[in-house]
């Protein structure tokens, strides 16, 4: 019984010490994961505040508030997705007054490379504030940031060229332009009066060029044509536009049907 005792009494004091290792673990990990986050600028800013007021020049109280101030600046310009002013701000306003160093996350130094007049005096606490500056500074960075997505879709335009008769039906021309982001894939479309497709153009992997013309040619076939054209931008953002020709008999013909233009 009394061996019984012993063994709950290890496995309990194992148990325990297991339990704390783990939160220990969990404690660690959190706070990585919260420094990594370049973004918790509300949190940067709570620990500013809460910074010994002896590691400040005086007044102390003003820096801070004043730091805390252009951080929400570089909040809003983050936000407005300002990254060149949001990194500018950072680097050559902010840093230098927390950190006494003049230079990026890189350690590239900019002017003389050091500040001789920072706000923050305490060498311990300038190394953290210079990690959560390097941090911000990495994800902000305009030259490695992805361009931002166009949300303008592509611009189409549709031509008929032709003398709207069977001998000659002639042909849309179909312009498709996207400066911006560039084209992605486009598809075309003819329907005749009766519903069925009479001409199809698939034209995927356009891999971002420009622009795109194509030449659509309407059959001989007396009746109404519908083209239907959708294009899409690499950033996924698309356009339909479609125009209705008419295709008449030659004039030549008895009883041709009133004209209709498209």
């Amino acid at each position: 019984m009394k061996n019984s005792i012993r063994v709950s009494k290890k496995a309990y004091f194992l148990a325990m010490i297991l339990t704390l290792l783990v939160i220990s673990t969990c404690l660690v990990f959190s706070k990585a994961i919260v420094n990594e986050d370049p973004f918790d600028i509300n949190q940067f800013k709570e620990n500013i505040q809460a910074s010994p007021d002896e590691c400040w020049k005086k007044p102390a109280e003003n820096r801070k508030n004043i730091i805390c101030n252009k951080l929400t600046e570089l909040q809003q310009l983050i936000t407005e997705e300002q990254f060149e002013e949001a990194y500018d701000k950072l680097l050559h306003d902010i840093k230098p007054k927390l950190t006494e160093l003049k230079e990026n996350e890189y350690g590239e130094q900019w002017g003389n490379g050091v500040n001789k007049k920072p706000w923050v005096i305490c060498s311990d606490l300038q190394a953290t504030y210079g990690e959560d500056c390097d941090s911000i500074l990495s994800q902000i960075n305009p030259s490695i940031l992805p361009p931002p997505l166009d949300s303008s879709p592509p611009v189409i335009s549709i031509n008929y060229i032709g003398d709207y008769h069977a001998g000659n039906p002639g042909e849309w021309v179909v312009d498709i332009n996207d400066p911006q982001s560039g084209l992605g894939e486009v598809q075309i479309d003819v329907y005749y009066e009766d519903g069925n497709i009479v001409d199809s153009i698939d034209d995927q992997n356009l891999n971002g060029i420009e622009s795109k013309t194509y030449n659509v040619p309407l059959l001989t076939i007396v009746g109404d044509y519908t083209i239907v054209v959708t294009a899409t931008n690499v950033d996924d953002f698309s356009q339909t536009k479609s125009r209705v020709t008419t295709v008449l008999p030659d004039p030549g013909d008895p009883d041709p049907p009133p004209i209709i233009i498209g």
